[in-house]
């Protein structure tokens, strides 16, 4: 089995990019359909590097199953940020309805499936759609050229078909959302299955974009489009890991969860006119205060030995041991 490639920071510096530009979308900002981008780039790298990264798991004798193993450390990425998250919102809302508001407008069922945010639903389907993922990333590093080449085209498929089931519907909250991915992932696969190779991947997207615009399916085509350009491009021009990019990785996450809070805040305090281009800045710059304050106090806390850990963490050293 290979060993596992060295990181590419540039997914890392476009992932705080892509928040921020959902950080536009959820404030409303001008051209805010444009930011919604980030959210197609996250889709879609989280499939790209996840069949990869299954592929390289190893099985051993003494240790627990390489699916629970893989399960474990999704759950520790997405699962835990998403019930701590769901606390902290779950707090907000209920100190809503202690000064009057109902609690039926603060809660509803469809949170068990989301969290206690709306915007927390992508942390559960990215869970889910990790898993979901298993049989193909443990299927990749034996399957033969030819099946790739049928199953990356069947994926393509799949993602026109979900993308044309966009266009034609009406869906409540969060089948809503949970539609609006699902193009982004299939297509998320059919680019993993090429490889990693530029000109293949090139071809894809072309073929896919073609597709899509020849049948007039151009809702959230724009941000497929942007999301796709953006993982060619890093695959173009990949970076070694730094400081800063390793910074960029861990705070894409907490910016992304904390910044609903962020703007509820700034809108309250009525100082910065609602969905305007400052409103979305200061929204950004207060989140990452926050993550960045957070980082520091966690460094610091737990000693110079945990700092350097964080500042190089495990993933990026070159002979990195599979999970």
């Amino acid at each position: 089995m290979m060993s596992d490639p060295i990181r590419n920071a540039s997914f890392d510096y476009i992932r705080l990019i892509a928040v921020i530009g959902i950080i536009w979308f959820h404030t409303g900002a001008p051209h805010s359909d444009i930011g919604y981008a980030g959210l197609s780039y996250f889709l879609i790298l989280l499939v790209f590097l996840a069949i990869p990264k299954i592929s390289h798991i190893r099985c051993t004798r003494h240790r627990a199953p390489a699916i629970l193993r893989y399960a474990a450390t999704r759950g520790r990425r997405l699962i835990l940020p998403w019930l701590a998250a769901s606390a902290l919102y779950g707090g907000l809302k209920l100190a809503e309805v202690s000064r009057g508001a109902t609690w039926g407008s603060e809660f509803d069922t469809t949170m068990w499936l989301t969290g206690t945010a709306q915007h927390l639903w992508f942390l559960p389907f990215a869970f889910v759609t990790c898993l979901a993922l298993w049989p193909l990333g443990r299927w990749m590093p034996v399957m033969k050229r030819s099946v790739q080449l049928h199953l990356c085209m069947t994926l393509m498929c799949l993602s026109l078909t979900t993308l044309a089931m966009w266009q034609m519907a009406s869906w409540p909250s969060p089948v809503a959302e949970w539609a609006y991915a699902l193009p982004a992932v299939f297509l998320g696969a059919a680019l993993a299955l090429t490889g990693g190779s530029v000109l293949r991947m090139t071809g894809v997207a072309c073929l896919f974009f073609c597709m899509a615009l020849s049948a007039n399916w151009t809702l959230g085509l724009l941000q497929l489009g942007i999301a796709v350009v953006a993982l060619i491009l890093c695959q173009i021009i990949p970076m070694r890991p730094t400081q800063i990019s390793a910074f960029a990785a861990r705070a894409s996450l907490g910016v992304y969860l904390i910044h609903p809070a962020v703007a509820a805040v700034v809108m309250r305090s009525h100082l910065i006119a609602d969905h305007s281009t400052t409103f979305a800045v200061v929204v950004t710059l207060g989140s990452l205060g926050i993550v960045s304050l957070w980082e520091t106090v966690r460094a610091t806390a737990s000693g110079p030995k945990s700092l350097l850990s964080g500042i190089f963490p495990r993933s990026l050293h070159h002979h990195q041991k599979s999970p």
